[in-house]
């Protein structure tokens, strides 16, 4: 947005931020001074009622300390996200928009008509290069790369282009070198360590840590984290899921990574199974451009972007089959107690193609209401936008029902939720659900409305399975920067140092690489590490995975979500669309209530809340959603 878009959104009475009693001061400095007040004392608070909870006896008074152990948390796990931004926000806007070839002064005057001079001159010595290499006219591949990208988004390289869409192989390749030039900058890449060495400082300033950073959001210690990312890119179960996915799905490329294994071997498990990853271990690297575009090839995916026409005419159709598969997407303002919601759909060069659910209060102490905006790509296929369209919109169903149970009573006249129980519930619950719904969403897809049913496991097909393990690669990567950063701070360097961001960018970047290539040995495009860096979250990638980084005991296999197990055990693996539909949506509905009273993330606050779900009757469900104000349409 510029700064005039800004202004006119945020002004407008519906979407004004919350106001607050503490008048915080324009001036960063001054601002700066503030927060470390505030947050030094929410610090101190919560290892206070950590150390409370220790000592405490058996018995009620260690449920008491349970309790305000849980309130200290959601209090400084609130104030250290939200507190980033107004601090530092002006520095990673600023780099983020040079990161994607966008100049960030025309942005803030609204008048972005193309990528910046290095860009620029990217595209056209990309061009060049393609054009030499495939026998091309320099100028038409140039004019191809900017008819494709909208003028030269770079953005949309990545995300939908190439993870999408089937172009030509030629302009694919000038799309790949594009995308990994222009965020592989280590100028860039470097100047953004630095950014996340600041916050880290201003974080242990207040007394926090790494580690209580994890903690904080439902996830083990960063060594553990780390350890238990390895073992999940790791399992065997895991990885033989994955290869039997790229077998069905690619089989081309599939064929071609088993060339240097004996004869025997490789007829085997091209006309038979694969019995173990033990079998591939000798298997060539695979290109992950080779294997997505046959996937898209397969699919009979077209090679440019959809038309704007094309765009609004799907936003409808496949907005309306959502609501008839999950009819609460459509909450109303009136089903939601002032809850005021949109899907944003930015198209503009320079606008964000990252999707993400964005909530927030706004109003006063005295009369407030939740913003629940969900932002999309316009640009996705199909297929991947249904399933994003799903997982956007389920956070937004589970903030109206937290903000319902914190506005409802029962027939004892007490509320369903404490105030203030929604901004308790961790990434890691919010991500577990959407994930749930999302998971659930792409089968329906392909089992429904395309008739090509995936086969048995946890993923649906190849695409999601590695867009899974991609998460557990940029968990490493913000981990381990972190880990480096903390290491220097530990020692006395308290200022980034152009010696020590070199360092750290030297043994991060190649490791990085490594990873992508740990279990199953892919080629990525997306192993740049400043695209696998991100300075508002730390924990932003395992959060998504929370649930996939330990051993299911069950099984032996891969982590298939407690939530998730019970669902299906109850109403079946079709539990969105099957004969049980309504009453799994029932529950489904109570549950992100529930969230409110297991808002931690922890192991114990899985079970308990799958525990719920085996245990809920959905005609108990169907009367306390009556008595939320739920309407049966909704439902």
């Amino acid at each position: 947005m510029s700064d005039a878009e800004k202004q006119e959104t945020f002004s407008t009475p519906e979407r004004k931020p919350y106001e607050t009693l503490l008048e915080e001061p324009m001036d960063r400095v001054a601002l700066l001074k503030q927060y470390l007040t505030i947050g030094s004392y929410l610090v101190k608070d919560y290892q206070d009622a950590l150390d409370d909870q220790e000592r405490a006896p058996a018995g009620p008074k260690k449920e008491t300390a349970k309790k305000r152990v849980n309130n200290t948390k959601k209090h400084l796990r609130t104030f250290e996200e939200h507190s980033i931004h107004p601090i530092f926000g002006p520095l990673m806007d600023d780099l983020n928009d040079r990161l994607w070839g966008i100049d960030p002064k025309m942005r803030k005057a609204g008048t972005i008509t193309g990528p910046d001079q290095r860009v620029t001159q990217l595209i056209a010595q990309i061009a060049d290069e393609v054009a030499m290499t495939e026998g091309n006219n320099a100028k038409e591949v140039e004019e191809a790369i900017y008819n494709i990208t909208k003028g030269g988004d770079v953005q949309l390289a990545m995300r939908p282009l190439l993870h999408g869409y089937a172009g030509e192989p030629y302009l694919r390749r000038a799309l790949i070198s594009l995308f990994e030039r222009t965020t592989g900058d280590r100028t860039l890449t470097e100047e953004k360590i630095k950014n996340v060495w600041l916050i880290e400082l201003y974080l242990r300033k207040l007394g926090s840590s790494l580690n209580i950073g994890y903690e904080l959001n439902g996830l083990p210690p960063a060594d553990e984290a780390e350890a238990r990312i390895n073992a999940f890119t790791r399992n065997p179960q895991e990885l033989l899921e994955v290869w039997r996915h790229i077998r069905r799905d690619a089989p081309t490329t599939f064929a071609k990574a088993l060339k240097q294994l004996p004869e025997a071997a490789r007829q085997k498990l091209i006309d038979q199974d694969i019995d173990s990853p033990d079998e591939l271990i000798d298997a060539t690297q695979i290109d992950y451009e080779d294997l997505v575009l046959e996937i898209n090839q397969r699919l009979g995916l077209p090679g440019r972007l959809p038309t704007d026409e094309e765009i609004e005419a799907r936003q409808s159709d496949l907005g309306e089959k959502w609501q008839e598969v999950m009819p609460s997407a459509g909450f109303k303002e009136e089903a939601s107690s002032k809850e005021i919601s949109a899907v944003w759909m930015p198209k503009g060069i320079g606008s964000s193609r990252r999707q993400f659910n964005c909530h927030y209060r706004s109003g006063n102490r005295d009369e407030s209401h939740t913003v629940s905006d969900s932002i999309l790509n316009p640009y996705e296929e199909d297929e991947r936008y249904w399933r994003v369209q799903a997982h956007e919109l389920t956070h937004k169903t589970h903030d109206v029902m937290l903000h319902k149970g914190e506005h409802t009573r029962d027939a004892k006249g007490e509320l369903y939720l404490q105030p203030g129980s929604g901004n308790a519930v961790a990434h890691s619950i919010r991500e577990t659900l959407a994930m749930l719904v999302d998971n659930a969403a792409l089968r329906y897809y392909k089992t429904v409305v395309k008739k090509t049913p995936p086969q048995s496991g946890k993923y649906p097909d190849t695409k999601y399975a590695l867009t899974i393990r991609v998460q557990g690669m940029y968990g490493l990567g913000q981990l381990w920067t972190r880990q480096r950063i903390n290491e220097f701070i530990d020692a006395d360097s308290a200022v980034p140092t152009v010696d020590a961001v070199a360092a750290i960018y030297d043994d991060i970047a190649p490791r990085l690489r490594k990873a992508h290539e740990d279990g199953i040995n892919i080629k990525h495009y997306r192993s740049v590490l400043a695209t696998n860096l991100w300075e508002y979250g730390r924990y932003d990638g395992i959060n998504y995975i929370s649930n996939d980084l330990k051993i299911d005991t069950e099984t032996d296999g891969p982590q298939i979500n407690p939530i998730r197990r019970a669902f299906e055990k109850q109403f079946g693996e079709d539990w969105l669309w099957g004969e049980k539909a309504k009453e799994a949506r029932a529950v489904l509905l109570c549950l992100y209530v529930e969230t409110g009273k297991h808002p931690q993330g922890t192991d114990e606050d899985i079970e308990q809340l799958a525990q719920f779900v085996q245990t809920t009757k959905p005609e108990a469900a169907l009367e306390k959603l009556q008595a939320l104000g739920i309407a049966d349409e909704y439902i």
